[in-house]
């Protein structure tokens, strides 16, 4: 999740408030008793302190809740554990659903974040391929490098452009039916004829479709297509 994201997420659930500190090489070197006098007491004038089960921070991670507790009594504020958040029996974590992303396993990612996943991209220009078979794209440059893309295939998504709501398909791969190209992402929109080049779209992922394959004509990959559309369409 980008920070634009967090924050915009931040937005939703209600919070007013949200304070970025940089991670610096100087910052990274700050003991974990200096974070919290420095900037939590010092800048924050904190109250209460909320902390996941397993969080530990400060140089080498050496503050964990014991130390936070004797810190907040010195300093009069509380704390507060968050017991971890399951799903099924399973604890939720960034790294499992991360996995589950790299696998394609887009449902259980979604169940997981207890949302859809999303990317969020500009629109640039491609060769037009997709137009010639009557399955025209937008090629979706990321707004993050760092951002996790999903395995690679086809998959059902929902597309929002200009406050508007499609549904769609997205190609994620190095397209070998034409002798392969740097991985792109194209999305494919239902229902929807416009010039959209240098504008954004948010694209939320469904369900994972199919893998990538070479097709050994045109005609089988615009037949491969069209059953990917009745498929997408009807997620």
């Amino acid at each position: 999740t980008t920070l634009d994201e967090k924050i915009a997420l931040f937005e939703q659930i209600g919070i007013d408030k949200v304070q970025i500190i940089r991670f610096t090489k100087e910052f990274s070197r700050l003991s974990y008793i200096e974070f919290v006098e420095s900037i939590l007491v010092g800048k924050l004038n904190v109250k209460v302190m909320v902390i996941g089960h397993d969080h530990h921070f400060g140089r080498d991670r050496e503050g964990g809740w014991d130390k936070l507790i004797e810190l907040g009594k010195k300093h009069g504020f509380t704390v507060k554990q968050v017991d971890p958040l399951t799903t099924n029996g399973n604890i939720i974590s960034s790294s499992v659903i991360r996995q589950f992303l790299e696998d394609g396993e887009i449902e259980k990612a979604n169940e997981f974040l207890g949302r859809s996943y999303s990317i969020h991209g500009r629109v640039v220009k491609g060769d037009g391929r997709g137009r010639e078979i009557g399955y025209p794209t937008a090629n979706v440059l990321l707004d993050d490098a760092d951002k996790v893309v999903p395995k690679r295939g086809v998959y059902a998504v929902d597309v929002s452009y200009e406050s508007k709501e499609f549904k769609g398909m997205m190609n994620i791969g190095y397209r070998p039916t034409f002798n392969f190209d740097p991985l792109t992402l194209e999305v494919h929109i239902f229902n929807f004829n416009a010039y959209i080049y240098e504008n954004s779209l948010d694209i939320r992922f469904k369900k994972y479709i199919r893998d990538e394959k070479k097709f050994g004509s045109t005609d089988d990959l615009i037949a491969q297509l069209d059953e990917d559309k009745i498929k997408s369409e009807k997620v």
